[in-house]
This record gives structure tokens, C-alpha cells and sequence, in this order.
């Protein structure tokens, strides 16, 4: 829904998503191998990375969304971190009104300057890339993985196709976003094309950045397709 220019996300509905539970999507189900997903911080593996949609997101002129593949196993290193951001999940999941505050305090978990567990990963040097050459802030853009749970290397193409189906399609509706940066080569045209369903919305799907060199650093082919990203940006900016 628009109020003007900005955008109103629909707080009961991102909500809702925090009940999606790993064993109900994938666990016995035709095609998919289930030891290939985390169990390395036991239960609280079966909750979901529901996105991220920063503060000032809704007001942005161009709204941007990073698009990973799936979350990476937990580091010893972050695993305190990421059992207590799985806290914030379940107070979330747990309200039954106030949506936008609950959501705001787990989101933050995330995005926080000082705090926050995107500035340790690895992958998030390629959004920082982005953000500082075009001049905006982190609280303007919302991440996402379209698999919405940790697994081992690269999913196949039946837990892709499962992820769309019961969570990054109704994310994509939800917080409407003008771009879509894959992170990841071929991203868009190997899986985001293939399921990604905007219905009416429109939406720029950039060239799949390029992450050689395991997300240490960004590749000669990694900029040109961040630059790339950056250009589709501009064109947006002019269209809206």
C-alpha cells in the first residue's frame, strides 16, 4: 500500500512469516536433502531469517533489495549473536500486536552501526560498495535470502523453487522493491527469473554479482557487476 510517495509495509504480514518453520517446508519432502540444511545451533535452526527492511526503507525514493542465496552456517565466533537475534525472532513471532515495534527491534539486531551482525559477514562488503557510491544508508535497503534458513553450500533449484513458493515471493510483495541486487552470479537468470513471481509490481532485476574469491574480497568481475547494479540504480532514481 502507497501513503504518496511512501511505501506502508504491512507489519502483520512480515508477521507472519516468522512462523515458517524448516521441517514443515523441507523434511521429507520429494527431491530435497535434508541433512544438506544447519544443525549447528540445534533447534532454533527450523526458524527463519525472515528479512531485513531497514528503517527508512519505505521512504526511499528507489527501494533496494539484496538478495542472497541462503544463510550460511553459523560461525563459533557469532553463534551468541545469532542465538540471541533468534531470541528477538520469537518475540516477534510471540506478539500479538505492535508488529512494527517488534519487527524494528529484531531488524536492529542486524543493522546496528556498533551491534549489528551485518558488519561481521563477509557478503555484506558488496552492499557497503553499493551504499557508498550511491549515498545511502543501510536503513534505506532490505536484505533477504531467498532461502530463509542455513544450509550447506549452494541450494538446489526443488529448495529454491520451495523458498519462493512459501516465503520470497510473499516477502517481494510485502515490501514492493523497485531493484532487486542477486547476490550471487547467475542468480537472476538461473533462479530469480525462473520463480520470482512481481505480479503486477515492477521491478529491476540487476545482473547477478559476481562473489569469486568466497566474499574475502570483491573481484575485478565482482565490481563490473556491482557497477552495473549502481547504473540500474541511477536509471531508477530518474524514472521516480
Amino acid at each position: 500500500m502507497m501513503e504518496g510517495n511512501k511505501l506502508k509495509i504491512n507489519y502483520e504480514k512480515l508477521h507472519a512469516l516468522s512462523f515458517l518453520n524448516r521441517e514443515n517446508l523441507y523434511k521429507d519432502k520429494f527431491g530435497i536433502d535434508y541433512e544438506k540444511f544447519s544443525t549447528r545451533l540445534g533447534e532454533i535452526e527450523k526458524d527463519p531469517f525472515i528479512g531485513f527492511v531497514g528503517s527508512k526503507y519505505s521512504e526511499a525514493k528507489v527501494r533496494v533489495l539484496f538478495l542472497g542465496k541462503s544463510n550460511a552456517e553459523s560461525k563459533p565466533k557469532d553463534q551468541d549473536k545469532d542465538i540471541l537475534i533468534n531470541q528477538y525472532l520469537k518475540q516477534l513471532r510471540d506478539s500479538t500486536g505492535n508488529f512494527e515495534q517488534r519487527y524494528r527491534e529484531y531488524a536492529n539486531q542486524y543493522s546496528d552501526k556498533t551491534i549489528g551482525a551485518f558488519r561481521t559477514w563477509d557478503i555484506n562488503r558488496f552492499p557497503v560498495y553499493f551504499r557508498n557510491r550511491t549515498r545511502i544508508d543501510i536503513e534505506e535497503t532490505a536484505y533477504a535470502n531467498i532461502v530463509p534458513f542455513r544450509y550447506i553450500g549452494a541450494p538446489s533449484k526443488r529448495v529454491y523453487k520451495i523458498a519462493f513458493n512459501n516465503f520470497t515471493n510473499e516477502l517481494v510483495s510485502i515490501i514492493q522493491p523497485h531493484q532487486i541486487i542477486p547476490l550471487g552470479a547467475n542468480l537472476d537468470t538461473g533462479i530469480i527469473k525462473d520463480y520470482l513471481d512481481t505480479g503486477e509490481l515492477s521491478v529491476k532485476i540487476s545482473n547477478g554479482i559476481s562473489r569469486e574469491g568466497r566474499d574475502k574480497r570483491i573481484s575485478d568481475e565482482g565490481y563490473r557487476t556491482l557497477d552495473q547494479a549502481i547504473e540500474d540504480y541511477e536509471d531508477l532514481l530518474l524514472e521516480n
